[in-house]
C-alpha cells in the first residue's frame, strides 16, 4: 500500500512540474520547492520501506513440535550403546 501512494506522490511531483515547465512557471524558487519535496520524500520512501525489509514475522512458539511413532520408537546411537556396554 504505501508503495504506491509513494509512486503515486512522485508521478504527481512529475507531471506538476512537467505542467509548470510547460506553462512557463517553473522559475528557480518553484524548481526549488520541488526539490525540498523531493528531498523529503525520499526520507519517506526509506521511513516507509526499511521497517517491512528489516523485519520479520514471529515464530509461534506456543506449538508444540509434533513427533510421529517412528520417531519415538527409533533407538538412537547413544542409546544402543548404552545398551551394548551393560550386556
Amino acid at each position: 500500500m504505501i508503495v504506491k501512494v509513494y509512486g503515486t506522490l512522485w508521478l504527481a511531483l512529475l507531471l506538476i512540474s512537467a505542467i509548470l515547465y510547460v506553462a512557463g512557471s517553473f522559475t528557480l524558487t518553484a524548481a526549488l520547492a520541488m526539490q525540498f519535496i523531493a528531498f523529503g520524500m525520499v526520507f519517506m520512501g526509506m521511513i516507509g520501506v526499511l521497517p517491512a525489509l528489516v523485519s520479520h514475522p514471529a515464530t509461534d512458539k506456543t506449538t508444540p513440535t509434533k513427533k510421529t511413532a517412528a520417531d519415538v520408537a527409533a533407538p538412537s546411537p547413544l542409546g544402543a550403546a548404552k545398551h551394548a556396554l551393560h550386556a
